[in-house]
């Protein structure tokens, strides 16, 4: 790309991209510090409802200041364009690991969303819920620090309905309740995080099936297979996927600070930063040259969510 410029900053070429945005390296022209720019996507400037969204994943970020979440610089408008500028990290997602890699070793994994437990209970701590949480928003950094990314659909923790009864994210790591058309909330997020596990675990996508309908009729009625008949990993893990990923909200794991304790039982100190420092280099390198993970979202039937999700409650007996 030719040179671009946004305020004080330089755009040097396109790193990954989002729902929401485009996401850049860009250098800061006082000190030439590399930042990560995301740009509002040019279809959603015009949208009312594109620019809250964009402006809220700003404010949610600036309002968490934790070591397992990237962190905000400032939220920027210049002319048409509405930017966030954040710190840039230096490695790669989960998702593009995955796709090189398959399973990852267990104790990686337990580590790796552990870490990512701690940087959603933070946001829980501050009634935020991330709403997203799946293997490309968990990043792993080369000096083996762990960063949740994009809250691009974080709200405020509270009642309310996912806009227009619809349903917003990526399968499979959505609940069933959210299926089916409530708002997700923190045990939503437990719900993620324990999808993202077990990928990370068994290197295979829960619920996989020819469409997105498909896709979530056997998330709302399988059972998720326990890790261990699909891996080779700690059957405690069994137990601590199951719970996070409980079909029954009231079951599941009460706190991401729960599943971080759960984690750290299992792993007992026997991986740490140092040694996702040491594994990481090559593998970073690799997934360079793998394309953005794609984001499969939840599909938007041609009836009408409202509908669909009243078909869907009353086949599986939920009224």
């Amino acid at each position: 790309m030719g040179e671009r410029r946004l305020g004080k900053y330089t755009l040097e070429r396109p790193i990954g991209s989002g729902g929401m945005g485009e996401v850049f390296l860009a250098r800061s022209d006082g000190d030439g510090a590399r930042v990560a720019i995301k740009l509002l996507r040019p279809e959603l400037v015009a949208s009312h409802q594109g620019r809250e969204m964009f402006m809220q994943e700003g404010r949610a970020l600036a309002a968490l200041g934790h070591a397992n979440i990237v962190q905000v610089i400032e939220l920027a408008g210049e002319g048409d364009d509405l930017y966030l500028v954040m710190e840039y990290l230096d490695g790669v997602d989960l998702g593009r690991v995955m796709r090189r890699e398959g399973a990852l070793p267990w104790q990686l994994a337990v580590y790796a969303v552990a870490e990512a437990a701690r940087g959603v209970a933070a946001a829980h701590a501050r009634r935020i819920i991330h709403s997203d949480v799946t293997p490309s928003n968990v990043f792993l950094c080369a000096d083996g620090a762990v960063k949740v990314l994009d809250f691009g659909l974080a709200r405020p923790a509270g009642p309310g309905v996912v806009e227009g009864g619809g349903v917003r994210g990526v399968l499979p790591y959505l609940p069933p309740e959210v299926l089916l058309g409530a708002a997700a909330d923190a045990l939503a997020d437990i719900y993620g995080l324990g999808a993202v596990l077990h990928e990370c675990l068994t290197g295979q996508s829960l619920f996989r099936a020819g469409s997105g309908p498909e896709t979530v009729w056997r998330a709302l009625r399988d059972p998720v297979p326990p890790p261990s008949q699909l891996a080779e990993v700690p059957r405690e893990l069994d137990k601590v996927v199951a719970q996070a990923m409980a079909r029954d909200p009231s079951a599941r794991t009460r706190s991401a600070s729960a599943l971080c304790d759960q984690l750290d039982a299992v792993l007992d100190g026997t991986f740490a930063a140092g040694d996702l420092a040491r594994w990481l280099p090559e593998r970073i390198a690799a997934a360079a040259q793998l394309e953005p993970t794609v984001r499969a979202p939840a599909p938007r039937p041609r009836s009408g969510p409202v509908a669909w999700i009243a078909r869907l409650r009353t086949a599986l007996k939920f009224d």
